[in-house]
C-alpha cells in the first residue's frame, strides 16, 4: 500500500495544489487580495451588470456599462465561464472559474498526452500530471483562462476525428466553444484546422475530407455559441472607437525588434510568467533536444521532430505579429477584414502565440 502511494507522488502534488489554493480562497473570502488583469478585468463588471439587470439571455435591450451599450455586445450566454458568474455570486464565481482552469487544463493534457504517447504512457505519467498542472496555473486573463486552459483538448478532438472519425468527435467539437472564446482562440485555432486541411493534403496526397469537415463543425459551433458577436460583426452596424485611430507604420528595423520582443516576452499580464519560466524552460529543453539529435547522428530527426516544428510555428506567429505594422500588410489586414472596423490583428495574436495547433501532432 505504501509503496503504490509512493508510486503516485506526483498525484500529491497535483490535487495538494488544488485543495490548497481552494482552502485559502475559502478561509479569506472575499477579504482575499486578488491581481487586477488588463483593464480592471472588465469582464466580471459586465457579468455583474447583466445579472443585476437579469439580460444575460435578453435580447434587444442595453446594459448600463460604459453610458448604455448593447447586450449583444457582451460577452455570450452560452459559456461555461460566462455560465458561472449567472449561477454564484461574483467571488465564487471568479474561483470556480480559476479552479476549473486548472482542472480542464489537467484533463486536457492528460487525455492528449494519452492519445500521442500510446503504450508509453504510463511512462511518462507523472511529467503529463506535472505538465498539465503547470499549463493549468499560467497566470492569463481570468476571462480567458478556460479557453485558454482548453486548447488541448480541442488539439485531442482533432486527433481522434483524424485517426478514428466517429459522430461523438464531430459533436464534442461542435460543442467545444461553450468552453473557448471566439475572438482570442477560436478564430486561430480555425486557420490553424484550415493550415491543417492544406498540409496534410499535400502530405499524404490524399484529400482529408474529415478535417474539412471538421472545420465546418466547429465553424458551425462557434456560430451557435456566438451567435450575438456574428450577428454583431456581419450583420450590424456597430462603430467602434478604433476606427478614428491613425494606423502608424514601422521601419523595417521596428519591426525585426518587434518580432523578437513579443517572441521574447509575450504580451500584456503573460510577460512575466512567458519571460522568466515557460520562455527559458521551453528554450533549455531546445537545445537539449536537438543536442541529443546531433550527439546520436540523426540530423534528420531535427527536422521531424514535433517540438521543433511547433517552435517554428512560434516564430512564425511573432513574424506575424510584427509585420502587422508595417502599412502594407495593415492595409491587407483591415481590406480582409472589413466586416470588422477598426478591428485588431495584434490585440488578439498574442493569444494565439500560445494557442497555435499543433499539425504535426496529426502525423
Amino acid at each position: 500500500m505504501l509503496r503504490k502511494l509512493v508510486s503516485h507522488w506526483y498525484l500529491f502534488i497535483v490535487f495538494g495544489f488544488i485543495l490548497s489554493a481552494g482552502l485559502v480562497f475559502f478561509l479569506c473570502g472575499e477579504k482575499s487580495i486578488i491581481a487586477v488583469h488588463d483593464n480592471l478585468d472588465l469582464f466580471i463588471p459586465q457579468f455583474q451588470m447583466m445579472k443585476n439587470t437579469g439580460t444575460f439571455w435578453r435580447h434587444g435591450v442595453d446594459v448600463p456599462f460604459l453610458g448604455g451599450i448593447s447586450r449583444d455586445t457582451l460577452p455570450a450566454e452560452f459559456s461555461l465561464y460566462t455560465m458561472l458568474y449567472m449561477i454564484l455570486p461574483a467571488y465564487p464565481a471568479y474561483i470556480a472559474g480559476y479552479l476549473l482552469k486548472i482542472v480542464i487544463a489537467l484533463l486536457s493534457c492528460i487525455w492528449l498526452a494519452g492519445d500521442v504517447l500510446g503504450e508509453g504512457y504510463e511512462r511518462y505519467k507523472p511529467l503529463v500530471y506535472l505538465s498539465g498542472l503547470a499549463y493549468g496555473i499560467l497566470n492569463v486573463f481570468p476571462a480567458f483562462g478556460i479557453p485558454f486552459a482548453s486548447i488541448p483538448l480541442a488539439v485531442y478532438l482533432l486527433r481522434k476525428i483524424y485517426r478514428e472519425p466517429g459522430i461523438r468527435w464531430y459533436a464534442a467539437l461542435f460543442f467545444y466553444p461553450f468552453l473557448s472564446y471566439f475572438s482570442y482562440f477560436g478564430l486561430f485555432i480555425l486557420a490553424y484546422m484550415a493550415a491543417a486541411f492544406i498540409w496534410l493534403w499535400a502530405k499524404d496526397r490524399k484529400f482529408p475530407g474529415r478535417i474539412l469537415a471538421a472545420v465546418i463543425v466547429l465553424a458551425a459551433g462557434c456560430v451557435v455559441c456566438e451567435y450575438r458577436l456574428f450577428g454583431t460583426m456581419l450583420l450590424g452596424d456597430e462603430v467602434t472607437i478604433r476606427t478614428t485611430m491613425e494606423a502608424g507604420s514601422f521601419t523595417a528595423g521596428e519591426i525585426v525588434k518587434t518580432v523578437g520582443e513579443v517572441f521574447a516576452k509575450g504580451m500584456f499580464h503573460a510577460e512575466s510568467v512567458h519571460t522568466f519560466l515557460v520562455l527559458p524552460v521551453c528554450v533549455l529543453y531546445f537545445f537539449y533536444l536537438n543536442f541529443s539529435y546531433i550527439r546520436s547522428r540523426n540530423i534528420k530527426g531535427i527536422f521531424h521532430d514535433v517540438y521543433n516544428l511547433l517552435a517554428l510555428v512560434l516564430v512564425f506567429n511573432s513574424v506575424v505579429y510584427g509585420i502587422y505594422y508595417w502599412e502594407g500588410f495593415g492595409m491587407l489586414w483591415r481590406h480582409c477584414a472589413r466586416r470588422l472596423p477598426g478591428g485588431s490583428l495584434t490585440g488578439r495574436y498574442f493569444s494565439a502565440r500560445l494557442s497555435g495547433m499543433p499539425l504535426s501532432s496529426l502525423r
